[in-house]
């Protein structure tokens, strides 16, 4: 309880000044919000893995996307010229949202749902105008394809690049296989046409 207080707390005090004021700028303090964000969760990680599974753990990250991006929606509404806050409680919100996933899910519905969490970030980026979300967006979408590619397709699917042979067969794999690259696919162009769309 005093490690989830004490990560509120800094949390709120970075954004507070935007939340009461209407001028924008870069916001002051961001360096503690991650530095905060990355002790606790890892204190917060240590503690429920000591006494539970490693899925009790998307409690907490869940919990702390939850709470950014609820921050970020009070943060646009009362103060919509603050553009900066906004992006900076986004990435947290959505940070953390990539880090639940891994300890949710397995195999290749982590390469699913973080294209998808790309795609988001994409849609997300022209909506509000921001560069720096639209890389990461891109990056997101880019880090599923590569791990398709090289950890999916060899360790997940049992692909030999050598004589291009599934170890444990073609058909064995082919539901998860076809599931991911579809949606790395649909993705990619939903991205385009996205970007292609907002430019």
């Amino acid at each position: 309880t005093f490690l989830n207080v004490f990560f509120v707390v800094y949390a709120l005090v970075p954004f507070a000044y935007y939340f009461v004021r209407s001028d924008s700028g870069s916001p002051a303090g961001y360096v503690i919000t991650g530095v905060n964000a990355a002790i606790a969760f890892g204190l917060s990680f240590a503690i429920v893995r000591e006494f539970a599974s490693l899925r009790s753990v998307s409690f907490v990250s869940i919990g702390y996307a939850v709470l950014y991006f609820c921050l970020a929606l009070q943060l646009r509404k009362r103060n919509p010229h603050a553009k900066q806050p906004f992006v900076l409680l986004v990435a947290m919100g959505t940070l953390f949202l990539v880090v639940t996933v891994p300890v949710l899910f397995s195999g290749h519905w982590i390469t699913v749902f973080w294209t998808i969490q790309g795609l988001a970030l994409l849609w997300a980026s022209i909506r509000i105008g921001d560069d720096r979300m639209l890389s990461a967006g891109v990056g997101l979408i880019l880090v599923g394809a590569v791990k398709y590619l090289c950890w999916d397709q060899t360790a997940l699917y049992g692909l030999d690049y050598s004589d291009l042979r599934f170890r444990n067969g073609f058909v064995i794999t082919a539901f998860a296989r076809w599931t991911t690259i579809v949606t790395i696919l649909a993705v990619s162009m939903a991205g385009a046409l996205t970007i292609g769309r907002g430019r």
